[in-house]
């Protein structure tokens, strides 16, 4: 493992952990993280664990929402043939230590910080909720990057939308 020190934007020093496999870590939060946090943060935020279980009434409704269009003797084959799948499944040990899974809920739990990807690269960003905030507020209130709207003009853009595809399907180049 690496450990790069660098400056973040307010002049608090951060640490940035990166292990072979590429996936960065960048603390600007005031928390310091274990080893355990650090090591289920640098698998990555779209990183899925392991079920304990096979979900298997996902399955059965998955399979029945794609019997419906196959033909009757098809849709039956494919039932059987996932209830011999089902059957014999058996739920793979756990990809994350016990340690590690109170890691990520001491994470999730700690309402002092935000737990966010990067704006660019694969790196997973820890911030104090409050700076994080303070940031956001003051995108939001900048007035030359945004306008504050008098009404929500989602209707508008519906209505027109609506007509526009009405439109191209009266003139058949949408089908219904």
């Amino acid at each position: 493992m690496v450990i790069l020190l660098s400056k973040s934007l307010d002049d608090r020093n951060c640490a940035v952990t990166s292990d072979k496999s590429n996936k960065w870590i960048v603390n600007i939060s005031n928390r310091q993280l274990d080893e355990h946090e650090t090591s289920v943060l640098q698998r990555g935020l779209n990183y899925a664990i392991t079920p304990r279980r096979i979900p298997v009434e996902n399955f059965i409704v998955e399979t029945e929402k794609a019997c419906r269009f196959l033909e009757p003797d098809t849709a039956d084959m494919l039932r059987n043939e996932v209830v011999d799948i089902l059957r014999k499944a058996k739920p793979t040990q756990s990809d994350i230590t016990k340690k590690e899974k109170d890691a990520i809920t001491r994470l999730k739990q700690d309402i002092s910080i935000q737990v966010l990807p990067a704006d660019k690269g694969r790196a997973t960003v820890i911030m104090d909720k409050a700076d994080y905030e303070a940031k956001v507020k003051s995108l939001l209130y900048d007035e030359k990057t945004y306008v504050k709207l008098d009404k929500d003009p989602t209707q508008q853009y519906k209505r027109k939308l609506v007509s526009i595809l009405s439109r191209l399907r009266d003139e058949k180049k949408l089908s219904e």
